[in-house]
């Protein structure tokens, strides 16, 4: 399994200018369409300039069996890049489709998380020269909540933070979003980063943190809740929402209604020195989507 992102990589992806992210959210491996599943992964293993993917939660179809590890680790096999793996609620959360696994459950699951992807733990930071890139996992072995952070995960992050006087990437399975969204539909409370109130206070008192990416709400990019306010927190432009790649999105409205299709988006960021680029790519037609690109200043403290 090709994880590993070396110090060498860094100095490559410094002399062609800028780094080039995969963000691949929520596959569910198997699931459906699987041939699909492996040409997007395939076609993306031709793409040269590609630094490293990150794969942003729900890698396992519905409940993080060692069968669904095992399928997961033979797809991302075919990416033939370096990638970094962060958990979300159906590679540890439930026993089955919608109830929550005890404790000691989780805990295996986690285990096996860690074992799979050969992780010494569930969290990292990479350095590079413009900005830190920190990879967070839902992990609380308690919480009635679907993308919960552990408290010692959330102990590490700050004191991590207080060390971080570049701009800060954060990248999760869920978004963090604005009280008020919560307020107008409480739904979202198990599509939010948990547990809430800490977490939004570690976002409100480090504004390095300039991007939380994410997955987990299955939103496709044609929904006009893609680009929606919901991106801001508190006024700050924040979360960068991504499209799954299992074949089951939401088209409609903000509501947990998913249908079943065939269409396959990834979105990639580049960073430079000074800003991040988001751009889309349709496999569909194997384009860029040049009209929803955008630029993000970065900005330190």
């Amino acid at each position: 399994m090709k994880r590993q992102f070396q110090a060498e990589q860094i100095s490559a992806a410094e002399k062609k200018g800028y780094f080039h992210i995969v963000l691949l959210a929520d596959p569910h491996f198997p699931g459906r369409i699987t041939s699909k599943k492996e040409e997007v992964l395939k076609r993306i293993a031709t793409w040269e300039d590609v630094d490293f993917a990150v794969i942003l939660g729900d890698l396992c179809e519905i409940s993080g069996t060692p069968s669904e590890y095992k399928s997961a680790a033979h797809f991302l096999d075919m990416l033939q890049k370096p990638f970094f793996p962060i958990s979300g609620n159906h590679d540890c959360f439930f026993s089955n489709y919608f109830s929550p696994a005890s404790p000691s459950d989780r805990e295996k699951k986690i285990q096996l998380f860690m074992e799979t992807f050969q992780l010494p733990q569930m969290f990292d930071e990479i350095e590079l020269p413009n900005q830190n890139l920190f990879f967070l996992s839902v992990d609380s072995l308690t919480s009635h909540y679907y993308t919960a952070i552990s408290e010692p995960q959330l102990d590490w992050f700050e004191e991590r933070l207080k060390k971080c006087k570049k701009p800060a990437i954060v990248f999760f399975h869920s978004p963090v979003f604005d009280e008020k969204f919560l307020k107008m539909a409480p739904f979202l409370e198990n599509y939010t980063a948990q547990p809430y109130s800490r977490v939004t206070k570690i976002v409100r008192e480090n504004p390095q943190i300039n991007l939380w990416v994410s997955g987990h709400i299955h939103l496709a990019p044609t929904n006009p809740f893609f680009f929606h306010d919901s991106t801001f927190f508190e006024g700050r432009r924040l979360n960068l929402f991504n499209c799954d790649i299992s074949g089951m999105s939401i088209f409609v409205g903000a509501g947990p209604s998913l249908e079943n299709h065939g269409k396959f988006w990834t979105q990639s960021l580049f960073l430079y020195p000074d800003k991040a680029i988001s751009r889309f790519f349709y496999h569909g037609t194997e384009q860029w989507i040049e009209n929803w690109t955008r630029n993000f200043p970065l900005k330190n403290i």
